[in-house]
């Protein structure tokens, strides 16, 4: 039976127990709720120490208005899909998988201040630096799209960011806190690629805090840890539990458009190898998750179906996130002959993962993809912006990169016209 701090953490629509003991910092330095909610920010690393952020006023006044009885607005990316298609929130998740923390929302003064500060989730994107410039990424979140993008006149700001301008700074608060954390979500740039990320894994090594569950966005590119000769396989296999989510989201040439820069041979190695990990050590799991948008929509069942015959997904589970940013690659903007496509599509994936031991989790994410495809019909502004994006990024430009994804997209004579090349 749940104590009444966890059941009333679980049933309720407002709270989040993340504030109370989640250090999520971005790759510039912004101090923020969570990984979805980069519009508040708590304060900034290189302003102040990362414990000093998480108390701050700002951080106090998010924790209020949510003991009050409101979720804040800046927390839509949550409270909009569990409105519109009662989907599973990252809120709701969370909450469910740290319930047993829920105690530490009682003890919380009026103005928000915590009385006991535990550390437990930590989410810190020391850099940048990634070896892709996948076509739907940003210059926050990607070294080389940054100057990919400088290089093409269109930005102007750094190509390197650092989430820290004192290392130092980090090390102490991770010194300070190492005995609390459950769990450290890795993400990018490409966190493999980073000496702060090997660094973090040898320092728990070290201390004998190999509980620690160790959870990856990774574009699955390389598999040497930082700069150094190390496997990060050797690395994971000293850890009880690592979930390691590979983004990939198509294969072969279509994959090597919205993932520039990546080498689909390359992945397929990398996947086996890390199947190969899973089956000789229990604690290591390999989860599938394709950023699901308008160019790979009609690919997501053939992505799964050449995974299988390559046998490069063995018992993975598939668990596709959906693209919502930049809002013209929404599935949203597909034209209604392409949303049927997809649902006949979509509709022979979850057949085929009947007898999956993802099944179960595959046809509800498919569920709510087409609830939130479905709620808007495609915009032809959207499909404008996305083919100037494509001629500007793609060496392909945009009808061939159209083309390849199979879409036929706006029904439209003016977009027509432009597909034709009239």
């Amino acid at each position: 039976m749940k104590d009444d701090a966890a059941q009333e953490l679980l049933s309720s629509k407002h709270l989040c127990i993340l504030p109370w003991l989640h250090a999520a910092v971005w790759t510039d330095g912004r101090v923020i709720p969570c990984c979805i909610n980069q519009d508040y920010v708590f304060g900034h690393t290189h302003q102040s120490g990362l414990d000093e952020a998480l108390d701050s006023p700002a951080a106090n006044a998010f924790r209020v208005e949510m003991l009050r009885g409101r979720l804040p607005a800046s927390c839509y990316r949550c409270s909009q899909p569990e409105a519109e298609f009662g989907s599973l929130s990252y809120r709701q998740d969370m909450n469910r998988r740290f319930q047993h923390h829920a105690d530490l929302i009682r003890k919380t003064d009026s103005d928000g201040r915590r009385q006991v500060r535990r550390s437990v989730y930590l989410d810190v994107r020391f850099s940048n630096l990634c070896n892709l410039a996948c076509i739907m990424c940003d210059e926050v979140n990607s070294s080389l799209f940054a100057q990919k993008e400088r290089a093409a006149g269109r930005y102007d700001g750094p190509t390197l960011r650092r989430a820290f301008g004192k290392p130092e700074d980090f090390w102490k608060f991770f010194d300070d806190h190492i005995g609390e954390f459950e769990e450290i979500y890795f993400c990018g740039g490409e966190p493999i690629l980073l000496a702060e990320h090997e660094d973090l894994l040898k320092r728990l090594i070290r201390a004998g805090r190999t509980q620690v569950h160790l959870r990856y966005n990774t574009n699955l590119t390389r598999l040497a840890a930082g700069s150094s000769s190390t496997s990060v396989l050797e690395l994971w296999a000293k850890f009880e539990r690592v979930s390691v989510q590979a983004s990939i989201d198509a294969y072969g040439e279509l994959a090597t458009i919205i993932r520039r820069g990546s080498d689909w041979r390359q992945i397929e190695d990398n996947l086996r190898a890390v199947h190969q990990l899973s089956r000789n050590v229990a604690g290591v799991s390999l989860v599938i998750t394709p950023t699901v948008q308008i160019l790979n929509a009609l690919h997501l069942l053939d992505l799964y179906r050449h995974l299988r015959s390559v046998d490069a997904l063995g018992d993975s589970m598939v668990s596709p996130n959906l693209l919502m940013f930049p809002s013209h690659f929404s599935i949203q903007n597909l034209s209604d002959d392409d949303k049927q496509r997809v649902v006949t599509a979509w509709d022979q994936l979850a057949g085929l993962a009947n007898q999956a031991p993802e099944g179960a989790h595959l046809r509800s994410r498919l569920t709510e993809m087409k609830a939130y495809m479905m709620l808007q019909a495609s915009r032809e502004e959207e499909i404008l912006r996305l083919r100037s994006w494509l001629d500007q990024t793609s060496a392909q430009g945009a009808n061939e990169v159209l083309k390849l994804a199979g879409l036929r997209l706006s029904n439209s004579p003016h977009a027509n016209a432009q597909r034709d090349g009239r």
